[in-house]
């Protein structure tokens, strides 16, 4: 396994710019919502459609009615799905600090992604300015705000069975 390298992008239009392909075949799970309208041209699902060759999507709820190839999506729980291909790009914005078990996510993921596939995982930066501030100021703690402990991550792949060779951040 080669060294993780870290690097950190302005935001997740540069991740998607620089990380995925134009030939890529990307399934974008929790693509459904995230506080902007989908006719958005910032929508990050709309981002993967804009740059790669094929976009699938898989969340728990969403309205089918206003998307175009219908057969692309799924609804599904994160921590557990399949899909009849394997995908060159897996992309999880902003979803894995939601999840009961995050290992069965990445089990999931292992499943559905191509051997040469890479997992993109983006979440908030729990230790921002804006993210200390709300801890601050409000009563109850920030559900978004999570540690992955031990007993969070059973079920995940064995050691090494992703591959993990190279971590970048936004």
């Amino acid at each position: 396994m080669k060294k993780a390298k870290h690097k950190i992008y302005k935001n997740k239009k540069e991740l998607i710019e620089k990380l995925i392909s134009p030939n890529d075949v990307v399934l974008d799970v929790g693509f459904w919502g995230q506080g902007i309208k989908i006719n958005d041209k910032n929508w990050v699902h709309n981002l993967l459609l804009n740059r790669s060759k094929n976009v699938y999507g898989l969340d728990l709820d969403f309205d089918i009615n206003r998307l175009s190839h219908k057969e692309n999506y799924q609804k599904a729980n994160a921590e557990d799905f399949n899909f009849y291909l394997k995908f060159d790009v897996i992309f999880s914005g902003d979803l894995i600090e939601h999840l009961s078990n995050p290992g069965l996510f990445l089990k999931s993921c292992s499943r559905n992604l191509k051997e040469s596939g890479q997992l993109i995982i983006t979440t908030l930066n729990c230790f921002g300015f804006f993210s200390i501030t709300e801890k601050i100021s409000k009563s109850e703690p920030n559900d978004d705000i999570a540690r992955v402990v031990p007993d969070k991550v059973s079920n995940a792949p064995s050691p090494g069975t992703l591959g993990l060779e190279n971590v970048k951040s936004v």
